[in-house]
């Protein structure tokens, strides 16, 4: 097994080298190969060692592949669940802020229209002078 290429976070690419950076990047590469291999072959040992088929882990994995798969098919639906939602609110938030102002005019019109009416009473009252 060759030697670790990177800790389990990889660093940064070297952006002035293409060359050095897909090399790095084979290298990586190479190194994830091997140490799935060494886990599966892990799987398997221990499978083995506890009286189980390597047919039997292997149709295990292939369950749990298809449950991942099914979680991650549930995941993008909620995803798009989430995206709709979050649309909703941002429509209902705009209809409150419209309904808002309306409601200030509505008021505002409403004030405006009492000050008309007491200017007209005011201009059809006859002026009679006082004594």
């Amino acid at each position: 097994m060759a030697g670790k290429v990177f800790t389990e976070t990889m660093d940064r690419l070297d952006p002035t080298s293409p060359e050095r950076a897909i090399a790095t990047l084979d290298a990586y590469i190479r190194y994830m190969i091997e140490r799935i291999d060494f886990s599966v072959r892990g799987v398997f040992n221990a499978a083995s060692a506890a009286g189980n088929s390597n047919a039997e882990v292997a149709a295990e994995v292939e369950a749990l592949r298809n449950d991942l798969s099914a979680a991650r098919s549930v995941i993008s639906s909620l995803q798009g669940g989430l995206t709709a939602a979050q649309d909703a609110i941002i429509s209902i938030q705009a209809d409150i802020g419209s309904a808002s102002t309306a409601g200030t005019i509505m008021y505002e019109l409403s004030q405006l229209d009492q000050r008309v009416s007491a200017l007209e009473r005011q201009n059809n009252t006859p002026n009679t002078p006082t004594p």
